[in-house]
């Protein structure tokens, strides 16, 4: 209810003061395809660490050590390359961020493509392990 009538209570306060709301520019298509690619590949790295792991509570656990712990730890031996881990690289297709100083920011696309490539390597190992123990 709040945010259904947040953007009518902000209209009345601007018109209240007498002022004008800016123009403002929202680009969805660009929103819309980066959510949807940081929640697929959030959902297919889950879907690899229960193909590789093979238990549930192990890879809930790795789940949640691998994105926080294991990557914080990483970034700073990497520093500036940090970019290439993966779930960093998945995070900044939604926020983009940059890496060290002086530095640009890394476009999502490019950090999407990173991602993409992690999620098939991986995704190619996991498969092949699947059907290698499962073969029998």
């Amino acid at each position: 209810i709040v945010a259904a009538l947040s953007p009518l209570c902000s209209t009345v306060g601007i018109h209240l003061q007498h002022g004008q709301l800016a123009p403002q520019s929202i680009p969805y298509a660009a929103l819309v395809w980066r959510c949807l690619f940081f929640a697929w590949g959030y959902a297919m790295f889950a879907l690899i660490f229960v193909a590789i792991i093979r238990n549930q509570i192990g890879a809930i656990v790795a789940f949640f050590f691998l994105p926080g712990t294991a990557e914080a730890l990483l970034s700073l031996l990497l520093k500036q390359n940090q970019q290439y881990l993966p779930f960093t690289a998945l995070r900044t297709v939604l926020e983009p961020m940059s890496f060290g100083a002086g530095t640009q920011i890394v476009s999502a696309g490019r950090q999407a493509a990173i991602a993409g490539i992690y999620l098939a390597i991986s995704g190619i190992v996991a498969a092949y392990l699947f059907v290698r123990r499962d073969a029998n």
